[in-house]
């Protein structure tokens, strides 16, 4: 394997700064870019790989079995609400790498660990219908959290954009969006149980 390739430098005010961007499959599983700082970035690079893939043989099987959770899911609410279902494993999986794993209407990162608390998880990806009059084709799916996609289910985008538009006025000030998104996040179990 070249990690090289995976190792991007950058100039800025007469240095070098290198970053490690790591592959798709690895990003699925919370590898995050870098900034290298060692002498030798690739080998810094490749370290860090090796150390992922040491502790998380079967990446891309994980990543391949989001994909096939992903489709079930939407196969099933399709065929729960007689929606049109014209897309395959491979549609899913362009979506995906379409949208560099980030929400494609927020912009936040999706987080792909598995949890088998057996709540849903906000963070992890959902095939969102761009316009919900249409059935699941490849030209009208795209790739949004959880809680975008429940958020929007009933009402739309637009009410969305306007509950977050109002909550972004009355929020104060003292939590940053970095420290909303990197603490863990815990899911309240119905009834009100810890």
């Amino acid at each position: 394997m070249s990690y090289g390739s995976y190792v991007k430098t950058i100039f800025a005010k007469g240095h070098a700064y290198h970053y490690l961007r790591p592959p798709l499959h690895l990003r699925a599983q919370g590898v995050r870019s870098v900034r290298l700082v060692t002498e030798d970035p690739v080998a810094e690079a490749a370290a860090i790989i090796e150390r992922a893939l040491s502790t998380e043989p079967d990446n891309q099987q994980r990543f391949e079995r989001h994909v096939r959770v992903i489709y079930r899911k939407a196969f099933r609410h399709a065929q729960d609400r007689g929606i049109p279902f014209a897309i395959s494993y491979e549609d899913i999986s362009a979506a995906l790498d379409r949208s560099k794993l980030k929400c494609e209407v927020t912009g936040i990162a999706f987080r792909m660990v598995v949890d088998h608390n057996g709540y849903r998880q906000p963070f992890r990806p959902s095939l969102d219908r761009i316009d919900a009059s249409r059935g699941y084709t490849p030209d009208n799916i795209r790739m949004v959290c959880v809680a975008v996609n429940t958020a929007m289910a009933d009402w739309g985008e637009e009410v969305f954009w306007a509950v977050v538009h109002a909550a972004k006025r009355r929020k104060p000030r003292t939590v940053t969006k970095r420290e909303v998104l990197n603490r863990p996040v815990k899911i309240a179990k119905p009834g009100g149980a810890e």
